[in-house]
C-alpha cells in the first residue's frame, strides 16, 4: 500500500535495499517498484537507476543531452542556479533544464546557494524551501538583501507543500513563484520561460 501511494506522487521510485536482504528485491517488484539500489549506495548505481526510471538508460552521467534542433531549446543560454539537497530531485531538475538549453549550477544547501548568488549573475534561481544549514526562505532573504549580482533575479521556491501559509512566507522572503514537488517537466520549463523572457537585472 505504501509503495502504491508513493508511485502516485513521483515519477521515479527507487528502493534502497540492504546487501543482506536480497529477498526484498522480489518483494519490491511484486509491489510494483522495479528500480532498486543496494546499500551502501554507490553514486554510479543510483544515477543509473534514476536514468533508467526516466527512460534514459545508457546516457552519459556527465552531462544532459542537448537537442540538435535549437528550436527545441526555449531556454538556450539561460543561466540557472538550482539549490536542492535531494540528489534525485536535483538530477531530475538539472536534466530537464539542461535539455531546454539552460546552463545549470547546483547548490546542495542554502549557504552554498547564497555564496553562488553573491559570486556571479544568474538569470533564474530555484530554491528548495527545506535545505540543511540554511533553508530556502533564509537563502532568499540573504540573496535579496545582500546587494549581490542576483539581488533582483527571479527566485522560485521548490516545495512539497504549497499551502497558503508557506506561500505567504515565501513571498515575504522575496520569492516570485512556486513549483510543487514532484517536479513536473512542463511546469518547470514554463516557469523558467516566463521569468527569463523579460530582462533581468542579474544579467543586464
Amino acid at each position: 500500500l505504501e509503495i502504491a501511494e508513493l508511485k502516485r506522487g513521483t515519477r521515479v521510485l527507487i528502493a534502497l535495499i540492504a546487501q543482506e536482504d536480497r529477498a526484498a528485491i522480489a518483494r519490491c517488484r511484486e509491489l510494483g517498484c522495479e528500480h532498486y539500489v543496494l546499500k551502501p549506495v554507490r553514486r554510479s548505481a543510483l544515477v543509473e537507476q534514476i536514468r533508467a526510471g526516466l527512460g534514459r538508460a545508457g546516457e552519459s552521467a556527465e552531462a544532459a543531452p542537448v537537442p540538435k534542433d535549437a528550436g527545441q531549446q526555449p531556454l538556450a543560454g539561460t543561466r540557472v542556479l538550482l539549490a536542492e539537497d535531494n540528489p534525485i530531485n536535483a538530477l531530475l531538475a538539472r536534466t530537464l533544464l539542461a535539455r531546454a538549453g539552460c546552463s545549470v549550477q547546483v547548490a546542495q544547501d542554502g549557504e552554498a546557494a547564497v555564496a553562488a548568488a553573491n559570486a556571479e549573475a544568474f538569470d533564474l534561481i530555484f530554491l528548495d524551501l527545506r535545505m540543511p544549514r540554511l533553508d530556502g526562505l533564509g537563502a532568499a532573504r540573504q540573496i535579496r538583501n545582500g546587494g549581490g549580482p542576483c539581488a533582483r533575479a527571479p527566485l522560485v521556491a521548490l516545495t512539497a507543500d504549497a499551502g497558503d501559509r508557506e506561500r505567504a512566507q515565501a513571498l515575504e522572503a522575496g520569492m516570485d513563484d512556486f513549483l510543487t514537488k514532484p517536479i513536473d517537466a512542463s511546469r518547470l520549463v514554463a516557469v523558467a520561460e516566463r521569468f527569463t523572457r523579460r530582462g533581468n537585472a542579474a544579467t543586464l
